[in-house]
């Protein structure tokens, strides 16, 4: 598979990811259950692309075989662009987009915590937990590794669908 090909599903990817993050950014829904549930349908939509791109893939190759290994290695190399985009636009995201709600589940949680009588020591674990995961850096990581995981799950999951391998003679 050409780079540029990888880099054209790559960009798809990511560009979904993105997107579906984007849309519930600007429809202020990352307060509700349809903004807590977006990053999943986003890895799930990766789906697309991969499958794209194995097929895409697998039709270039001569009589349009592909096997595991190069389905695994497409998918991958799809994977690898794609997190770096989406890292790269989690951290500009969290640092200069939505900087907001880091002060909204500090507020929230400390109003919760409250509600069940914790302790100020508690509270203040909360908020160094909270203030950690919603860090720029944090975000680009969980973007980087779950995207990279995510897609490696899909390509296996995918090979066993787009796997085509030349008849044995005997």
């Amino acid at each position: 598979m050409k780079i540029s090909s990888s880099i054209k599903y790559a960009l798809f990817a990511a560009l979904l990811v993105i997107g579906c993050k984007l849309i519930v950014f600007f429809t202020h829904s990352q307060f509700t259950t349809i903004g807590r549930y977006s990053g999943i349908l986003a890895l799930a939509l990766l789906t697309i692309p991969l499958a794209l791109a194995i097929i895409h893939k697998r039709d270039k190759e001569p009589n349009g075989f592909i096997s595991f290994k190069q389905v695994m290695r497409t998918g991958l190399m799809v994977c690898i662009i794609a997190s770096l985009i989406v890292a790269v636009f989690n951290y500009i995201y969290f640092k200069f987009i939505d900087h907001e709600i880091l002060a909204y589940w500090l507020v929230e949680s400390e109003k919760s915590l409250h509600e069940l009588k914790s302790s100020e020591e508690d509270i203040l674990k909360a908020y160094n937990y909270l203030t950690d995961f919603y860090s720029p850096f944090s975000q680009a990581m969980g973007g980087l590794t779950g995207i990279l995981g995510v897609g490696a799950i899909l390509s296996l999951i995918l090979s066993t669908f787009l796997v085509k391998n030349p008849p044995q003679i005997s």
